[in-house]
């Protein structure tokens, strides 16, 4: 697959936003200062303030995986919720690499994010 010129690819950072923002955001700083262009999507499954800081949003990565997240923010089944936003993220994942947007990913999370993420 070849990358247009023009495109610069970008760097998914997949990460919980509503446990590691601060985290995230500094890895998304550092990214930036190196010149590399960050694309940050939120794998959280309850709603937040974090949203606004996110590229491809909790939401955005619920409805990918065929779930609302309203409902997973209500749910109790924690491997229900995960399989929700898994799928998700490697739809939306795959799309981009499909695009050839992606040079990379990246992920932050505590015990349940990074078994999400990887």
């Amino acid at each position: 697959m070849e990358i247009s010129k023009t495109i610069k690819p970008e760097v998914l950072i997949i990460a919980t936003m509503d446990t590691k923002v601060q985290e995230t955001l500094y890895l998304r700083d550092i990214l930036k200062n190196l010149s590399v262009k960050p694309l940050l999507m939120d794998l959280s499954m309850r709603n937040g303030d974090h949203v606004s800081e996110s590229d491809i949003s909790a939401n955005e990565t619920a409805k990918s995986g065929g779930c609302r997240l309203e409902e997973l923010s209500m749910s109790r089944d924690m491997a229900a919720n995960m399989k929700c936003m898994i799928s998700g993220a490697i739809n939306i994942t795959q799309r981009l690499v499909h695009e050839g947007r992606l040079s990379g990913i990246i992920g932050i999370g505590g015990c349940t994010g990074t078994l999400m993420i990887t």
